[in-house]
């Protein structure tokens, strides 16, 4: 666990970033991916 506490949604993801957290990378959804640019894989 990190030092600093980061409020989470209900999605696991850091709040405001909507990216997956440092705590919980594994909880990256479908839609996350699609957002975040990683998917489809290039």
């Amino acid at each position: 666990m990190s030092s600093v506490e980061t409020p989470k949604n209900e999605e696991g993801t850091a709040a405001g970033t909507g990216l997956p957290s440092a705590d919980e990378p594994q909880q990256l959804t479908g839609r996350q991916r699609l957002a975040a640019g990683l998917w489809p894989p290039r």
